[in-house]
């Protein structure tokens, strides 16, 4: 009797999806993590502009008790 070597399909699918899940997972994560640097870095970019528009705003209205 010889023996039969080989690949079965079953056991290269398998390892397909394995990888496929993987890299999926991990990209995944890198997105969130720069999905939430970019709101931080809004926030802390859009807060200081809304401040100064308000004060501009109370400034139009005549109120000059504001301090920039």
């Amino acid at each position: 009797m010889g023996h039969r070597s080989g690949i079965y399909i079953d056991d290269v699918d398998s390892a397909f999806r394995s990888t496929v899940a993987q890299i999926l997972l991990q990209n995944g994560f890198i997105i969130l993590v720069f999905i939430f640097v970019g709101l931080f870095i809004s926030k802390n970019l859009t807060d200081p502009i809304n401040r100064i528009v308000e004060a501009q705003n109370r400034i139009a209205k005549k109120d000059l008790t504001i301090s920039l």
